[in-house]
């Protein structure tokens, strides 16, 4: 009987590169869920910037030099188009911009992964570990901020841009034609954030080194079309460079060159800026340790500098070994990506800073994960071309990486749970947001939108041009289509609305506590009282006091014997505030509390624990209107 060859590889071998790549896609699938769970369709600080561009289109008055204005040390042109094509296309809510913060996050792992594979040379079995923990870096949690913050996918764009202008000039044969894609490239990162004019820099290695068919003319003209390329978009980009946007999304700052008063602070406390610098290159692996984060952000950047300047002396030790320096040198742009990028953190925000704490910014955390991820990749192949001289090498490089995977894994948790805070609060701005229309004092829209009055014209304006997905409120009155009354009240355990008291200076305080059935703090309480049978009128609202609920559970048995209040409801979910008043009731008025849901439009009356009509209470405290109740077992 003739044997047949085999048509593939072995069914084992199969299943063993299906699982692989399982594993390689399991954290971006991870992340992904988190922020369909965690986003929120609703405008925060600057996110009001780029609605103030579709408000503009709605009305007729966007022109195009609108779209190119300086938004402090930037020119965010290609986020703005991206923004309003999104609202054109795809409808108002505001986490399509979640979704492309994802898809360039996606696509700069699959980047990453083709540099990786094209450098070393080898099969996806040998760059598994390595491959995985690129994978569990770039899509980390901890950086809630930029995955769940709609307007932050406009600082993704630089690092996708540079990671896709290496692989193309790695994979495209005609250097003429990749060339231009990588100017494009650059363009597009330099176009969207500061950060991308890095591209330009960063590429000139890769441009002579990774062309060995090249004759040193040909490099030449193209260092030479590259560097003038640079030159104009540079100068178009630096053109009148004076701030456009409001003062409260410019830390203050008017309409000015802001970087001439950022270089020169900078300049003047060098000291202070080196410290801030290493804190943002280290800011993704200082949380959640029980440890100062800044200190730890600080020591992080330290030892990755070091280790990525001691790859740098032993590559340039070894010069002449093309082949090493090959594989080596687009980890060396993607390294410096995030060190170029501290430096430019550090000479924006240095001056906003006493502390410096303002360096490990949850936005800013993003940026150092290249770093890291360069370093792996360069401890890999390093240590490939050493394993034989040093036969240990590959045991401490495993060791290693499983540090550095704990030390993930602990961001991982954390990041996750300051997700869902995220949330929390951006229901509550939300809640807020509700209310802007029918309350004539508009301060509580402050913390929203940065400034109060530019926060209520944007968002009645919006919901005017019918630009918002879910109306406003339009009455003060209960129950309303934005929002009805829940059938069943809070059980006293989970909410109880202990004082209102009105002061001598005309404020008006509360106190009190409320989470919703579903295990979460209130969104927003709000107070009615009622004047006439049957009518609830809504005449203030205030915020809550929120002390993450996984404290009490991660640290239960810790505080059994310790002099710290247990983590119940009345810690995690208390209100003691001043009231955001509309209209102030009488004296002898029956007031209610309820807890919003704003999720599920629903409001929940809370459980009246004020002091009851026999006792004498001072001038201005509203008392319970209800007649004692026998207490319940």
């Amino acid at each position: 009987m003739t044997e047949h060859p085999a048509s593939g590889p072995p069914i084992g071998s199969r299943w063993r590169d299906l699982l692989l790549l399982a594993l390689l896609l399991l954290p971006g699938l991870l992340v992904s869920a988190m922020v369909h769970r965690y986003a929120v369709d609703t405008p925060f600080f600057d996110d009001f910037t780029f609605t103030e561009d579709v408000v503009k289109l709605k009305k007729g008055e966007l022109h195009l030099g609108d779209l190119f204005t300086a938004h402090m040390e930037h020119r965010v042109i290609l986020p703005r188009f991206i923004a309003l094509g999104l609202h054109l296309v795809l409808g108002r809510d505001l986490r399509w911009q979640n979704v492309t913060t994802l898809l360039l996050v996606w696509g700069s792992a699959w980047n990453l992964a083709r540099i990786f594979l094209r450098s070393t040379g080898v099969s996806l079995q040998q760059a598994a570990f390595p491959l995985f923990l690129f994978s569990v870096l770039i899509f980390c949690p901890i950086q809630w901020q930029g995955l769940l913050w709609p307007i932050c996918f406009e600082i993704y764009i630089p690092f996708f841009s540079l990671t896709l202008a290496v692989s193309l000039w790695q994979s495209m044969r005609n250097p003429s034609a990749a060339l231009a894609c990588l100017i494009l490239c650059a363009v597009a990162g330099t176009i969207s954030f500061a950060s991308g004019a890095l591209t330009w820099v960063l590429m000139l290695p890769l441009l002579w080194l990774l062309r060995e068919g090249l004759e040193r003319r040909q490099r030449v003209r193209l260092l030479v079309a590259w560097i003038l390329a640079a030159g104009v978009t540079i100068g178009l980009y630096t053109h009148n460079f004076k701030n456009a946007v409001p003062s409260q999304f410019a830390y203050g700052q008017g309409n000015e060159v802001t970087v001439d008063s950022d270089m020169s602070y900078f300049v003047h406390n060098l000291d202070k800026a080196a410290t801030f610098a290493l804190a943002v290159m280290g800011g993704h692996l200082s949380r959640g340790l029980n440890l100062q984060n800044l200190l730890t952000a600080q020591v992080v950047g330290a030892v990755s500098l070091v280790l990525f300047a001691a790859c740098c002396a032993f590559l340039l030790a070894r010069r002449r070994d093309r082949e090493l320096i090959v594989a080596s040198v687009p980890w060396l742009a993607i390294g410096g990506y995030s060190i170029g990028t501290a430096v430019l953190i550090t000479i924006g925000r240095l001056w906003r800073s006493r502390s410096g704490s303002l360096a490990v910014d949850g936005r800013y955390v993003s940026h150092a994960i290249p770093l890291t991820i360069a370093l792996v990749a360069l401890a890999f192949i390093i240590g490939r071309r050493q394993a034989s001289k040093m036969p240990k090498l590959t045991s401490f490089g495993w060791l290693a990486g499983g540090v550095l995977l704990m030390l993930v894994t602990t961001e991982w948790i954390y990041g996750e749970k300051v997700m869902e805070l995220w949330q929390q609060a951006r229901l509550q701005g939300k809640a807020l947001l509700l209310f802007a229309k029918v309350f004539p004092n508009h301060a509580f829209l402050g913390p929203v939108s940065g400034d109060a009055d530019y926060g209520h014209r944007l968002i009645t304006e919006m919901e005017r041009l019918k630009l918002l997905r879910e109306p406003l409120a339009d009455s003060l009155d209960l129950p309303q289509h934005e929002l009805r009354k829940s059938s069943a009240d809070l059980r006293p355990r989970l909410g109880q609305f202990k004082m209102l008291q009105r002061m001598k200076d005309g404020r008006m305080m509360t106190d009190g506590f409320a989470e919703l059935p579903d295990q979460r703090p209130a969104d927003l309480i709000i107070f009615t009282w009622s004047p006439s049978p049957g009518v609830d009128t809504i005449f203030g609202l205030t915020t809550l006091e929120r002390l993450p609920r996984f404290y009490g559970d991660s640290t239960y048995k810790d505080h059994e014997f310790c002099s710290i209040v247990s983590f119940g409801p009345e810690v995690t979910c208390q209100w003691n505030e001043e009231v955001s008043v509309a209209s102030i009731p009488p004296d002898d008025a029956a007031i209610t509390a309820w807890a919003v849901d704003i999720q599920k439009r629903r409001v929940f009356r809370i459980d009246d624990a004020r002091a009851l009509p026999s006792v004498r209470l001072p001038k201005g405290v509203y008392r319970n209107s209800e007649v004692p109740r026998p207490k319940q077992p």
